[in-house]
């Protein structure tokens, strides 16, 4: 059985995950930026009597080989050059075709695409219903369009806004959230299982709020995430959520826990339940 990983080169998470499926004897397969060119995808819906496969690197891999896929990273361009005037069509296209080919697959897969590619601070009103049920609190919020806007949502509340998603000082508009006093935790969220990062605060992470970002991962339908939660005395507020952690000065046991739960996960050996209170 292959395990697919959707990656760039330098992403750590992937090289851990790979490694260790590598020494549980899966066969492992990466496309990253150099292999998306001769990417092929052999796929018919609803049902076809050719099976479905990928070509990847020049190696052709059926649907039915495949023990799971680990999406980190989906292109946002085809790096193939077409006619000007068919290029945009061709690229959405394209994209279409491989989101709802990662979609279909009946192997595990964390995570399927979804119609936004990454969850920072949710604003949709499904999404945050979910996180209120699972007990997680919604911070206060603004998009500001101006500097003027941006300073007085941080003298309202205190100077505890936070910029959230954007790497420029000047950049506008610009997703403000106020967080609120308490113990600020770095929560790592695979399936059922959540984890203290230690690149947060806190020296312990309470049985009740493991539970609660467990399940507002899944509820969200997600896999694998990390939540920002602070933790203060009118319960714990979500401040952000990415479903592309990274292992970014991340302690080493940490790193080795969770790419060893994902690589279960991928394979086959643990279930996806969060185990109600």
């Amino acid at each position: 059985m292959i395990l697919l990983a959707l990656a760039r080169s330098n992403d750590e998470v992937a090289r851990d995950v790979l490694a260790l499926a590598a020494q549980a004897g899966l066969k492992t397969v990466r496309v990253g930026e150099e292999e998306l060119a001769s990417l092929l995808l052999r796929w018919e819906l609803p049902e076809s009597r050719e099976p479905a496969y990928l070509v990847a690197g020049g190696r052709r891999i059926g649907v039915s080989e495949l023990a799971g896929g680990l999406v980190r990273w989906l292109p946002s361009s085809w790096t193939r050059t077409f006619a000007e005037a068919d290029e945009e069509y061709l690229e959405v296209e394209w994209r279409a075709a491989l989101r709802g080919f990662l979609r279909a697959l009946p192997c595990p897969v964390v995570n399927r695409p979804r119609p936004l590619e990454r969850l920072r601070q949710p604003m949709l009103a499904a999404q945050a219903a979910v996180l209120r049920a699972a007990g997680l609190r919604l911070p206060h919020m603004l998009v500001a369009a101006g500097a003027k806007e941006e300073r007085a949502f941080d003298e309202r509340h205190g100077g505890s806004v936070t910029r959230v998603g954007l790497p420029t000082a000047d950049s506008y508009p610009v997703y403000l959230v106020a967080a609120p006093e308490g113990i600020r935790r770095r929560v790592l969220v695979v399936g059922a299982e959540a984890y203290l990062d230690s690149r947060g605060e806190g020296a312990e992470l309470p049985d009740d709020l493991a539970r609660r970002c467990a399940e507002a991962v899944r509820g969200l339908d997600l896999e694998f995430a990390e939540l920002t939660v602070v933790s203060g005395r009118d319960g714990d507020t979500l401040l952000d959520l990415t479903d592309t952690p990274d292992w970014s000065g991340c302690a080493a046991a940490l790193r080795t826990r969770v790419a060893a739960t994902l690589t279960a996960l991928l394979a086959g050996a643990k279930r996806w339940e969060v185990i109600p209170a």
